[in-house]
């Protein structure tokens, strides 16, 4: 096994700031795949400037082209390419190569300054006489550029220049990427200055520019500051609620904070504000961990199960620039056991600090709960916390099908002659001699039975007999009346081949009549036999039921979770509407009311001991009054009969 280094090009002087192509050749001879190692080793600092890992195998030779960026002040770099193999797990050194680069200001056309900024040194002057200086860019006006290394994590960068009280001179500010970011021309004699918020890391570029010059010299003193940024987060408000709360329910909780710093705030990470933890959730199990930098409202409590402390994390939503507000809501699940809890906030920069913490301390009583089950019902409506129930549910009643055979059916043919009619009971083929259909001809198929119902619907196709049947071929569904009169409920204009389906409701004036459905043409051939041709493929309506009745099943559960004996008992506070209605405990009638008087006393209490859980359901008979409503009172209470929870239950038809 053998790694030579066999040749390498590298340049002898290089500008400070430039980038350094080093390349190498190497010879190799593996008998297998082998892992190797070959880069660019900084020997001062030791560290690696560029490297390539990679396997080899076979014999041959192998180029490689290393990148490196050389310092922004003179001096020398005193390098070694390296080159190693691993073999039997251990790294072997197969060749190295020693060798130095020289690292020079630019040649100077003018004068030209260089400063240098960190974290321990955050002013810097310089001063020259601007006089002395050329004309770098051929507009006539005399120049300089003064060199600027600027540190990471600048909040600000400000550059102040003082001069000789008859001389007028300008600067420009450029930042690492070549855009200008600060221009000042005040005047003769005038102090000029600029500033620039958040200044990107590296190397900046002051332009100093005559514009006017009064004497033999123009002497010039820069100053150049840079403030470390301040993170600084102010919490405005916190609120949690509700503060009593089912085990199990939903927490909200509303933080406002302004960044009061001097830093922008990182604000991506998130969830998001509005987003929902589940009660052993935590940022982490819902794919959300911490990321360095970052700014996040957490949400803490005592007694927490979790291994993480403020487990319940949300983002801001976006980046907060010095000054501004952010208002962050979320929500997270209750304990699942009855109690006291201390919920708290703290802003963190995930990380790197606590900026607050333990603010809004909010106690949340998580006490018996009214859990609800689905009532089947659309309408239903349950409050998030727990506390009222409205539940709506409108008269029952139910589509009916039709059977479509010629025992249901019959057919009629009005205002036109025809020549043949075949007629299956769903489908109808009526043909006429030219010029023996109309505008006004109607072919119908109609129930041989009436009825009196509310609404209607019907699937209908026709099909392309002979050609015809195409254009203005219309489908209509009515009713046909005791003495025989059509009443169009709904039309559809239609093409053949294709399934249409028609709906409608039958006003209430209207009474025992026949159901129909029936075609019309407003193209009628004159040399060739007309044809009207179509089928149905369903008849329904709609009737609603006389009486209809109310049945709510599990409305709700009450369960006591604690460890003392309670009671329940159920309130009636208004309403009326229904011939009888029974809330009924557990299968057992509990409240009864017939014919507008109450047969079972409203108001006794019933045991509910530690454990034990009450099924509260609804049932009742309309008496076809308009509408029914009524509201009741679901209250628990200890047996000293002290009213610890309250559901506002009520039941309507509209």
């Amino acid at each position: 096994m053998r790694l030579n280094i066999v040749n390498y090009k590298a340049p002898t002087t290089v500008v400070i700031g430039s980038d350094i192509g080093i390349s190498v050749r190497v010879n190799y001879d593996f008998p297998f795949f082998t892992r190797i190692y070959i880069g660019v080793w900084d020997l001062d600092s030791n560290i690696w400037l560029d490297y390539v890992d990679e396997q080899l195998s076979g014999t041959g030779t192998k180029e490689y082209t290393f990148r490196i960026k050389a310092p922004n002040r003179p001096g020398t770099l005193n390098l070694a390419v390296y080159a190693f193999y691993l073999e039997d797990y251990n790294w072997i050194l197969g060749d190295k190569v020693d060798f130095t680069i020289n690292v020079i200001r630019p040649p100077q056309r003018h004068i030209e300054e260089y400063v240098y900024l960190d974290k321990w040194t955050l002013e810097a002057t310089t001063s020259f006489d601007l006089a002395r200086s050329s004309d770098s860019d051929g507009n006539g006006q005399k120049d300089a550029f003064v060199f600027i290394t600027v540190p990471p994590g600048l909040s600000k960068l400000s550059v102040m220049m003082s001069l000789e009280y008859d001389d007028d001179i300008d600067m420009r500010l450029y930042d690492p990427y070549g855009n200008l970011r600060g221009v000042s021309h005040l005047g003769i004699g005038t102090t000029e200055r600029i500033t620039v918020s958040n200044p990107a890391q590296g190397l900046w570029k002051l332009v100093v520019e005559e514009f006017h010059i009064g004497g033999p010299t123009a002497w010039v003193r820069l100053t150049i500051k840079g403030e470390v940024e301040v993170t600084k987060i102010e919490i405005l408000g916190v609120t949690f609620s509700p503060t009593r709360v089912a085990p199990g329910g939903l927490i909200k909780v509303r933080v406002t904070i302004r960044n009061v710093g001097t830093t922008i705030l990182n604000g991506k990470l998130g969830p998001n504000p509005g987003f929902k933890y589940n009660f052993y959730e935590d940022y982490g199990s819902v794919g959300y961990p911490s990321v360095r930098g970052y700014v996040r409202i957490g949400v803490d409590f005592d007694k927490r199960p979790h291994s993480v402390d403020h487990p319940y994390r949300w983002g801001l939503g976006r980046d907060l620039g010095p000054g501004e507000e952010v208002t962050v809501v979320g929500y997270l699940q209750a304990p699942p056991t009855p109690g006291r809890y201390v919920y708290w906030v703290g802003v963190v920069k995930e990380g790197v600090q606590w900026f607050k913490d333990r603010m809004g301390a909010t106690v949340i009583e998580v006490t018996l709960p009214v859990r609800f089950r689905g009532t089947g019902f659309k309408g239903s409506k349950i409050s998030g916390d727990g506390m009222s129930a409205d539940i709506y549910a409108a008269p029952s009643g139910g589509w009916h099908h039709l059977s479509l055979d010629k025992t249901t059916l019959k057919y009629e043919i009005r205002n036109a002659r025809t020549r043949r009619v075949n007629f299956k009971g769903n489908k109808i083929y009526a043909e006429g001699s030219p010029g023996s259909f109309n505008a006004g001809s109607k072919v119908i198929l109609l129930t041989r039975a009436k009825f009196t119902v509310s609404k209607l619907s019907a699937k209908v196709m026709t099909s392309n007999s002979g050609g015809y049947n195409r254009y203005g071929t219309t489908i209509h569904l009515g009713i046909v009346l005791g003495d025989g009169s059509l009443v169009r409920l709904t039309s559809v204009k239609i093409m053949p081949g294709r399934w249409y389906t028609l709906k409608a409701n039958v006003p209430p004036k209207y009474a025992n009549y026949h159901l129909a459905v029936w075609m019309t043409q407003s193209l009628f051939p004159r040399n060739y036999y007309p044809v009207y041709e179509f089928t149905i493929g369903e008849l329904k309506y709609y009737k609603p039921t006389p009486t209809p009745t109310v049945d709510y099943s599990d409305v709700e559960a009450v369960k006591n979770y604690g460890t003392s004996d309670l009671k329940i008992r159920a309130i009636y506070s208004s309403g009326g509407g229904l011939y009888s209605l029974t809330l009924l405990f557990n299968g057992h009638e509990e409240v009864k009311r017939v014919a507008g008087s109450w047969v079972k006393k409203v108001g006794d209490w019933l045991p509910l001991s530690p454990g034990n859980e009450y099924l509260i359901s609804i049932k009742g008979v309309d008496d076809s009054a308009p509408g029914y409503s009524y509201t009741f009172k679901i209250e628990v209470a200890k047996l000293t009969g002290e009213i610890i929870e309250t559901l506002k239950l009520k039941i309507h038809s509209s």
